[in-house]
């Protein structure tokens, strides 16, 4: 396996740390990944927000936050184990990276790829699952990872529409063997004359 020194730091999410708490509320007001997120007025849904954010610290095996060489967290993610322990069932992602620039795409699927290789050494699991529940934004939401972040696997229903997705090990890893040697590639371009 090809993979040279990590990007990110890879930490546990503290779930009173009022950077993460700030966040978390800023992405859930604007990106409103449940429906109640989007429903009656300020107040109602910050306390939609906390409450899902409480039910995120309590269900989560594992809670992880990636920050870059500057400090900056760019994704925080949140995994439990599946009811017979076969594989990891993401909760949910919450990126703090806007994807305008080269370099911050890089960062995101860095981020990426290393939180959930963490989570597949901590497991000794190799498969991640999600169901794809959110109904605001959710076309963008499967742009952004058809796009971004090739690892995932959609999965359709028998009605065409993308319900899951699924995350395996050795994906994520050919995955990031490619994107450090486009990183070193662009390095070298960066320093030739």
């Amino acid at each position: 396996m090809f993979i040279q020194q990590a990007r990110m730091q890879i930490k546990n999410i503290n779930f009173s740390d009022s950077v993460f708490i700030s966040l978390f509320e800023d992405f859930c007001l604007s990106s409103k990944p449940l429906p109640q997120m989007d429903e009656g007025g300020l107040s109602r849904r910050l306390s939609c927000i906390n409450d899902y954010r409480n039910e995120l610290s309590s269900i989560s095996e594992i809670s992880l936050v990636a920050i870059d060489r500057e400090k900056k967290p760019i994704m925080y993610s949140f995994f439990r184990l599946s009811a017979n322990k076969d594989f990891v069932f993401m909760d949910f992602i919450l990126p703090n990276i806007r994807m305008t620039s080269t370099s911050n795409i890089i960062k995101y699927q860095s981020a990426f790829c290393e939180s959930f290789l963490h989570v597949y050494e901590k497991t000794g699991l190799d498969l991640v699952e999600a169901e794809l529940n959110r109904l605001f934004k959710k076309e963008k939401l499967i742009k952004t990872l058809k796009r971004f972040v090739p690892a995932f696997t959609l999965i359709k229903n028998k009605k065409g529409e993308v319900c899951s997705v699924k995350v395996e090990k050795n994906n994520v890893i050919k995955f990031y063997e490619k994107l450090q040697i486009k990183n070193n590639r662009n390095k070298l371009d960066d320093e030739t004359p």
